[in-house]
C-alpha cells in the first residue's frame, strides 16, 4: 500500500528523472509532494514528503546548499527533486556529495517536464491508498466491536486481533501476568520466553503513552523478541498491556493501527471486568462483613447468599488475615504523599489477592479492614492447606515486588466446617 521513490520513479513523467544521488533512499516512503522555490519551506515539512524545485533560492548560495540537505535529511523527506534549466543549468556538484553522505535521494528533473504531469499521478495513488486503509481500518473496528457486543471477553478478542495481523497476540495484566494468549503451540515457547523477558523490562514501559504502539525489543539470556506493545489505560490507570509478537510476520502501519484498535476495545473489556469486579467484591465483603460480625438471623438466608456467589459455607473453612507492617509508620514516612497514595497502595494490595485466588478451589471471599484484609476459604485437605500457603507466598511477594519499603504478614486461622 506504500509508495515508495524506486515506485514513483516509474510514473510516466518521472521515469525520465535521473538518481544523481542518495541511491540508498530509494525505498523512503512518499506520503506528499510539495514544491520548494524558498528554503523557509522546511519549517512546514512532516516528513515523508516528494520535495521538487527549479533551485532558484540556492543557485548562488553555497553554503545554503549545505544546510539545506542536511535540513532535508533531518526532516526525512522521501527524495527531493531539483529541476535545471530556468536558474541552474545541472544539479549542484556539491548537494550531491551531501546527498550521498546523508542518504537523500536527489532526482533531476527533466528541464521539459511540467511539475503537474506527474504530481496528479502520484496525488491519486496516495489518495487511493488512504481510502483502502480507512475502509480496512473500519473493517478491522466493526469486527473487533462485535466480538465486544458479542460478549466475547479477552479471549475472543486476543483471537480476532492474531486471525488480523497474522501474529501471536498476548494479553497481559497490570503485573505483567498472562490474561489470556492467542498464540499456536509451536509459538507457545516464544510467547513464555516473552513473559519471562518481560519481568526484566516493565521500568522502561513507564514512559510509554497508553493506548498508543509502541514497538519494542525484549531480551534475555535465550531470546531476542520483537513486539509491538500498547498500554491500556481507563479512568487515569494502566490496567494492562496488549502484546503482539513479531514471529510470523512483520508488521505494518494498518497493522499498527488494528493493534491500537484492539487496544480500544480491550479497554473496554478491561473497564466492564472492573466494574463486575467491583460489584462482585462489593456484595462478597458485605457477605463477610455479617459473617464475621454474626449480623444475620436465619442461616438459611445467609447460606443462599454464599451459594448465589458460588461459595459453599457448609464446607471446612479458615479465615485468613493479610495485614500491612507498620502501616502507620509508613504513612507517617510518606507523609509527602497524599491520601489518593495510600488508598491506592490499599487497593493494590486488595487485588494482588484476588488475583492470587481466582482460580483457587472453591472460590473466595475478601474484605478490606483498615490496613487489613480478611479472606475467607474452603481448606477441604492438605492440598488445600499447601495451595493456600502458595497464594499467601504469592502475595508477599508481588507486594514486595511492587512496593519495595512494604512489607505485608498474613497469618491463617485454623479449619472449621461451616
Amino acid at each position: 500500500m506504500r509508495l515508495t521513490v524506486r515506485e514513483a520513479l516509474e510514473i510516466n513523467g518521472l521515469n525520465r528523472a535521473i538518481v544523481v544521488a542518495g541511491h540508498q533512499g530509494l525505498d523512503n516512503e512518499i506520503k506528499f509532494v510539495n514544491i520548494m522555490e524558498v528554503p523557509e519551506v522546511i519549517r512546514w515539512l512532516k516528513g515523508g514528503e516528494l520535495l521538487v524545485t527549479a533551485g532558484y533560492a540556492f543557485k548562488e548560495d553555497p553554503v545554503l546548499r549545505k544546510s539545506l540537505i542536511y535540513n532535508l535529511a533531518r526532516k526525512k523527506i522521501a527524495a527531493f527533486g531539483i529541476k535545471p534549466g530556468q536558474y541552474l543549468t545541472e544539479v549542484p556538484q556539491d548537494m550531491i556529495e551531501y546527498a550521498n553522505q546523508v542518504g537523500l535521494p536527489i532526482l533531476e528533473l527533466p528541464s521539459d517536464l511540467p511539475y503537474h504531469e506527474f504530481m496528479l499521478p502520484i496525488f491519486e495513488i496516495l489518495i487511493s491508498n488512504q481510502l483502502c486503509q480507512l475502509k480496512r481500518s473500519e473493517e478491522v473496528h466493526n469486527r473487533l466491536l462485535e466480538v465486544l457486543l458479542n460478549g466475547g471477553g479477552f479471549a475472543s478478542i486476543s483471537q480476532c486481533l492474531k486471525d488480523l495481523v497474522k501474529n501471536p497476540v498476548v494479553i497481559l495484566d497490570q503485573a505483567g501476568n498472562s490474561v489470556v494468549e492467542a498464540a499456536d503451540a509451536n509459538e507457545k515457547k516464544q510467547m513464555d520466553q516473552l513473559l519471562t523477558a518481560w519481568e526484566h523490562s516493565q521500568n522502561n514501559l513507564l514512559h510509554f503513552d497508553p493506548n498508543r504502539s509502541h514497538r519494542l525489543d525484549l531480551k534475555n539470556e535465550q531470546t531476542e523478541q520483537s513486539l509491538v506493545l500498547v498500554p491500556i489505560k481507563a479512568n487515569d490507570t494502566v490496567n494492562g498491556y496488549l502484546v503482539v509478537l513479531e514471529i510470523q510476520e512483520r508488521l505494518d502501519e494498518q497493522d499498527l493501527r488494528a493493534i491500537e484498535h484492539a487496544g480500544t476495545i480491550v479497554a473496554l473489556e478491561f473497564a466492564k471486568e472492573k466494574a463486575v469486579f467491583d460489584t462482585e467484591r462489593q456484595i462478597k465483603g458485605e457477605l463477610l462483613e455479617d459473617l464475621v460480625a454474626g449480623s444475620f438471623n436465619y442461616e438459611e438466608v445467609v447460606i443462599r447468599r454464599a451459594s448465589f456467589l458460588n461459595f459453599n459455607l457448609k464446607a471446612p473453612l479458615a479465615v485468613f488475615i493479610v495485614d500491612i507492617d507498620g502501616f502507620e509508620k509508613y504513612f507517617i514516612n510518606e507523609a509527602s504523599r497524599d491520601e489518593e497514595h495510600i488508598q491506592e497502595l490499599k487497593s493494590r494490595i486488595l487485588q494482588f489477592c484476588h488475583l492470587a485466588f481466582n482460580d483457587y478451589p472453591g472460590n473466595a471471599m475478601l474484605q478490606m479492614k483498615s490496613d487489613s484484609i480478611i479472606g475467607l476459604v474452603r481448606v477441604m485437605d492438605a492440598n488445600d492447606e499447601k495451595l493456600l500457603r502458595e497464594k499467601c507466598q504469592q502475595i508477599c511477594r508481588q507486594v514486595e515486588e511492587r512496593y519495595p519499603k512494604v512489607s505485608v504478614s498474613i497469618g491463617v486461622g485454623r479449619t472449621y466446617t461451616g
